[in-house]
């Protein structure tokens, strides 16, 4: 499982790269729809049972590849939807995906947090972060 997980966090990673330099021409669409179908697939696949989530090596690595895709391409809805996939997956959250959830939530919603010292703290966890941004997208 984890070779196959390596390689979906490789074809991810490499898409997010094409995608920088063709953003908006039709080979791009192509890329978000396979990098889509490579995402549902693992999604499925990386569920774990009701009592015991496996976690694997490459798990952040492929969450953090997909936050990267969806902030080059600038789609903060998908962003969103795979930042609700990392909570409630239970996956770690490094320092680079925090700043990255960070700065898409700062361009998306303003800099909301720098008025107010209880959400400043909040955003320090990693945890407490997804949960603000699910916030802004039920308002």
């Amino acid at each position: 499982m984890e070779g196959d997980e390596r390689v979906v966090s490789h074809i991810i990673r490499v898409i997010s790269r094409l995608c920088r330099t063709c953003n908006g021409t039709e080979a791009c669409s192509l890329c978000i729809d396979h990098v889509n179908s490579v995402y549902q697939e693992w999604k499925k696949n990386n569920t774990g049972g009701f009592f015991f989530k496996h976690h694997s090596k490459y798990e952040s690595e492929i969450f953090e590849n997909m936050l990267d895709f969806y902030s080059t391409i600038d789609d903060s809805c998908k962003f969103v939807g795979v930042c609700r996939d990392l909570f409630q997956n239970e996956a770690k959250v490094n320092r680079e995906m925090c700043r990255r959830i960070r700065h898409v939530h700062n361009k998306t919603y303003g800099n909301c947090c720098e008025y107010s010292n209880t959400c400043s703290k909040k955003l320090n966890d990693a945890s407490e972060l997804l949960t603000h941004l699910f916030t802004h997208e039920e308002q």
